[in-house]
């Protein structure tokens, strides 16, 4: 038999029953969540191309994530967020390019004869920003982003 609480009514003469119903193992609640292979943890960007992540915009990518997770959304049973791409920022739904030159100083300072131009994140040639050497100056050391340092040229005659 079910269990019965006696409740006090709002007339004193009279008592609320309420009949509580027992769960009994075969009526236990249960949530099935897909399981997550090694290769699948939580956080693991997706491939723009998977084919259960289609909803985050250009700029961005998506991540597989959990059903707590603030902005998550379900996709074919699995939970994934939008984090922006590199060289992005953002909330993951709108993501807007960094200008590495304002935000990292990755360039020789105009005090040491260099500058620093931003440029596309998905730039072949130079990625996220470009250095230079300002005129009278000449790169003393590259990388793939170009000169690292600058030194003044001599000897130059002056106009």
């Amino acid at each position: 038999t079910a269990p019965t609480t006696s409740m006090p009514s709002s007339s004193p003469s009279t008592a609320l029953t309420t009949s509580i119903p027992s769960l009994s193992p075969s009526m236990t609640p249960t949530t099935s969540m897909p399981s997550l292979s090694p290769s699948m943890t939580p956080s693991t960007p997706m491939p723009s191309s998977n084919p259960n992540c289609t909803e985050c915009p250009e700029n961005s990518k998506c991540a597989l994530s959990s059903f707590e997770s603030p902005n998550s959304f379900e996709a074919d049973g699995f939970f994934f967020i939008c984090l922006c791409k590199e060289g992005y920022t953002g909330d993951g739904w709108r993501c807007e390019e960094t200008n590495e030159c304002i935000t990292e100083f990755p360039c020789p300072s105009i005090e040491a004869g260099g500058f620093c131009v931003d440029t596309d994140p998905d730039d072949r040639e130079f990625p996220f920003y470009k250095c230079g050497c300002l005129d009278g100056y000449k790169a003393d050391d590259i990388d793939e982003h170009g000169a690292t340092s600058c030194i003044i040229i001599t000897g130059v005659p002056s106009t």
